[in-house]
């Protein structure tokens, strides 16, 4: 069993409703029990945050799990919900090749970096 952090971040939520992120709540926790593979944990959000202006606290938070060998997967909406700076596709890139992290899009090709093929697909998708 993949044990599996779900991601769900919006950047802009004006309103304060979080209804996309709780519709990628919905699409990810759906997504999870559809395969027999997944643990899913958690589910974390970042709610009204860009990802490439502010400081996002739980996606650092899965990258200190990720350090620290408690997840093997992590599942967003779509890869650009997890990372969208070059800075932080190279720091997932990075550390999720060395400890052997599986990306898993609910909408896009499943990534594993551990492989050329899966880590060239990862910097595709957060270029």
């Amino acid at each position: 069993m993949l044990r599996t952090i779900g991601y769900r971040r919006i950047s802009d939520d004006r309103e304060g409703l979080e209804a996309g992120v709780t519709r990628q709540d919905e699409d990810i926790r759906d997504h999870a029990a559809r395969r027999d593979d997944i643990d899913l944990i958690d589910v974390l959000t970042d709610n009204d945050l860009s990802a490439t202006k502010d400081y996002r606290p739980e996606f650092e938070r899965i990258l200190v799990m990720a350090a620290a060998g408690e997840i093997d997967a992590v599942i967003s909406w779509t890869s650009n919900r997890f990372f969208r700076s070059a800075k932080d596709r190279v720091r997932v890139l990075d550390l999720f090749e060395a400890k052997g992290i599986r990306i898993i899009p609910v909408r896009g090709s499943e990534a594993d970096p551990t492989t050329a093929d899966g880590y060239l697909m990862v910097d595709l998708m957060g270029a």
